[in-house]
Parts: structure tokens; C-alpha cells; sequence
């Protein structure tokens, strides 16, 4: 074929420890503290600001269900030690738990008094017992130390996580503001289980003149393409843009139809839904007025992946002279065309031209349909097979 390259703020107040900055725990011995509101089977996100005392500090923060007393009570963990921060994996069993670097290592310093890393703990629904963690340094920029972690094994049949604690190993580091923000699932969700396609005029099928009662030709059509249920996830983003999946039940979509949760809302649209085999829901027909049925034998080029049709008024006898003609419908799929927008007593020149990866052929041959000045009807019109 010749073609042309034609994505409730909580201050907790710190235990009665001295010397400490307000809102701040002094973080030597192992301590604990309750955190509100409490993260439950939604998951949701926990902020915490840690200044570490040194590069040796063996800081440790981290979150339970019921008052930790020691680290293995913790589940999701971060750590500030040799100059890296690392954040807890856990194993099958402690002997498996292991603290690890980000890929490459986040490196710390002791920040200037005042200022502090601000580590985002993203908790998964709970009962995964996974989590993430981001890590802010003072002016910088936020970073990913991982995510996919597991908790620590003695937490991994935790069903809330209602307490912060932990301790430094060398030193006192201030732990401050512990954040938690809960996140808010979707509303009702508005699924009607179909989307509509509507075709005027260029209606890809073999549609019979009758339909739904009508006897003349058929100028407008609905044709629902249904959606029933079928079993998927759809990502959506609470408040702290922390990200969550919720499970809808989608059954059986045709090819290529995907659900997606429209951006700040509760509806689900459909994208890529090609129409089925038409129902016809409904039908109107205008009086007095003619349609064009065009059709053309398939083009032999290999790649074929739809055609163009073009009309005129005046005879531009097709690749012979090159038009003019006007662009009517583009990637048309099949060999046929209705054209419905035509005047009375008027007579049109068509064309078609076949579409592949590289571009789009030359015209074929001409075809003329002479549209009657009254009455009601079809006429029908074949374009030469020829593709010069």
C-alpha cells in the first residue's frame, strides 16, 4: 500500500521527662505513648520528627498494639544508626528480622537545634501487616527508604496499632510530634453496571432496516455497552495522599474495558469500552429524509486497521485528480458506512482510503449516490475496490 507519511492533626503530649523541646519526648531509656487516633484495619499515616543526638545514636521509633516494653514489641520500626537511617523488615521470626538500608543508603547528620527528620510511616490495611517509609530531612527534600515491609514477626498478627515507642542507645534524641492521619475510604460508590455508546450515522454492523418498530431507516441509535461485575481493584488517595486500594465486584467486561475511580470522587467511569453487538434501546427516525448506505471491498495492503471516508459534491474522480473532498468519518472498522447527513435532491462523490501503522493510502476510486428531492429512503452506493 503507497501511504504518506501523513496520582487530624494530634499533638501527643510527651511523658513528664525533663529538659525536653514541648511537644517532644526525650528519647533515652525505652519509652512509650499512646498515639490518637488509633491505626485500625484502613491503615493510615503516621509522621514523626526525629533529631538524633549523633551518628552512633541507635535511635529507635516505632509503633504497637498495647504498651511496648521493648523493641521486639514493635512492629513497623524506623532506625537512626551509623550515619544511616534504616527501617525494620521483618522476618518469619525474630531471628529472621533484620534492619536495612534504602537502596542507595540515607545518609543523617545531627541537625542544627530546632530542626528535625521528619520520617512518613505509610501503615497498609492492617492486616497485611505492611507498611513504607519516607524520610524528610530538615530543608531537604523527601526521599523513599522502602516500602512492602513486612512488620516485625511478633507484630504480625496485630489488628490496630495504638501506641509509639522506643529508645537511644547512645545519647537522647528528641522524638517530637507524632502525627497520625487515618485515611477516609470512599462513599457509596456509583457503578450502574453500563456505559453508553451512541453511533449517528456510522454504525460499524449489519443493522436490519426494522428495529424496534421502526420501519424506515434507522438515523440514530443507543446501543449500551454492559459492564456486569467483575472482581478488581481501584487505587484511590485519602487525605495525606497516602495510597489505598478498595475491591469492587466486575464481572465479565469486554475486552478492554477498565474501570477507574475518577480523581476526587466516588464514580467509577469506564475507559476502552468497545461497543458489543448492539441492543438497540432506541430509535429515531426523521421524516422525510434519505441515508447513504456506503460500502467497499476490503483493502489487500497487510496491517489494515481501519479506513477514512470522504464525500464531496462536486467529482474529484477519486485518486485521478485527488478531490476535493472532505475528511467524513475517520478509522471506520469494517466495509460500511451510513451516512445520514444528506440533503435532499442533492448528489455526493465518496471515497475511502485504508489505514495501517505507517500512514494512510491514497484514494480509491469514486462512487456517486444521488439523493432523491422527496420522500423516505436508502440509497445505496459501492465504491470501486480499486486502491490505485
Amino acid at each position: 500500500m503507497k501511504t504518506k507519511l501523513f496520582f487530624l492533626f494530634l499533638l501527643v503530649l510527651p511523658l513528664n521527662l525533663a529538659a525536653q523541646t514541648p511537644g517532644c519526648i526525650s528519647a533515652g531509656a525505652f519509652w512509650s505513648q499512646p498515639i490518637l487516633p488509633a491505626i485500625t484495619a484502613t491503615g493510615g499515616t503516621i509522621l514523626v520528627s526525629v533529631a538524633p543526638p549523633n551518628v552512633t545514636s541507635d535511635t529507635v521509633v516505632g509503633f504497637s498494639q498495647g504498651v511496648p516494653t521493648a523493641y521486639a514489641n514493635l512492629g513497623p520500626i524506623v532506625r537512626f544508626e551509623n550515619g544511616t537511617i534504616q527501617a525494620m523488615s521483618g522476618g518469619s521470626s525474630t531471628a529472621t528480622d533484620a534492619y536495612i538500608d534504602a537502596k542507595p543508603p540515607i545518609s543523617y547528620v545531627v541537625p542544627p537545634a530546632g530542626q528535625y527528620y521528619l520520617v512518613t510511616f505509610k501503615i497498609d490495611p492492617i492486616g497485611q501487616h505492611t507498611y513504607s517509609i519516607l524520610i524528610t530531612p530538615p530543608g531537604g527534600t523527601q526521599v523513599l527508604l522502602a516500602s512492602g515491609l513486612k512488620f516485625r514477626s511478633p507484630s504480625q498478627t496485630a489488628t490496630g496499632l495504638d501506641h509509639a515507642g522506643g529508645a537511644t542507645g547512645n545519647g537522647i534524641a528528641q522524638v517530637c510530634n507524632i502525627q497520625v492521619v487515618a485515611p477516609v475510604p470512599p462513599a457509596t460508590v456509583t457503578y450502574t453496571g453500563s456505559t453508553t455508546y451512541t453511533a449517528t450515522g456510522n454504525v460499524p454492523y449489519n443493522l436490519p432496516v426494522s428495529l424496534n418498530n421502526c420501519t424506515a431507516v434507522v438515523n440514530v441509535m443507543t446501543i449500551n455497552v454492559t459492564c456486569p461485575a467483575q472482581t478488581g481493584t481501584i487505587p484511590y488517595f485519602s487525605s495525606g495522599n497516602v495510597p489505598y486500594s478498595v475491591t469492587f465486584d466486575f464481572q465479565g467486561l469486554p475486552p478492554g474495558c477498565v474501570p477507574q475511580l475518577l480523581p476526587n470522587t466516588t464514580t467509577i467511569s469506564f475507559t476502552g469500552c468497545a461497543p458489543l453487538p448492539p441492543a438497540i434501546s432506541s430509535c429515531t427516525v426523521a421524516t422525510g429524509s434519505h441515508s447513504v448506505t456506503l460500502s467497499w471491498t476490503a483493502s489487500s495492503s497487510s496491517g489494515v486497521t481501519g479506513y477514512n471516508v470522504y464525500r464531496s459534491t462536486t467529482s474529484g474522480n477519486g485518486a485521478t485528480t485527488g478531490g476535493p473532498y472532505t475528511l467524513l468519518a475517520a478509522n471506520v472498522q469494517g466495509v460500511q458506512f451510513i451516512d445520514s447527513n444528506v440533503a435532499q435532491g442533492t448528489t455526493y462523490y465518496y471515497v475511502v482510503t485504508a489505514l495501517n501503522p505507517q500512514g494512510e493510502s491514497i484514494y480509491s476510486n469514486e462512487a456517486s449516490a444521488v439523493i432523491p428531492a422527496t420522500g423516505t429512503g436508502t440509497v445505496k452506493a459501492v465504491i470501486p475496490p480499486k486502491y490505485p
